[in-house]
């Protein structure tokens, strides 16, 4: 048994409380157009190696996932 749930990251959102002994598992995917740039010096995310302000977020961690060139 399983939920998804898709919305714009400004949409309040939430899920009842979890009342098993299982721990709740999740999955994250962020979208962002080509040619977004960082905008912190800090990490990111953790494992991920930081990039600096104003550097574009393209590396293996940030994959192009469609192009329209492609169609």
């Amino acid at each position: 048994k399983g939920h998804a749930s898709f919305h714009h990251p400004l949409t309040v959102h939430g899920s009842h409380p979890n009342r098993t002994s299982e721990p709740r598992r999740s999955a994250v995917l962020n979208y962002f157009a080509e040619g977004t740039r960082s905008d912190t010096d800090e990490p990111l995310l953790n494992g991920i190696p930081t990039i600096a302000r104003g550097e574009l977020l393209n590396s293996r961690f940030f994959p192009l996932v469609f192009d329209p060139k492609w169609i």
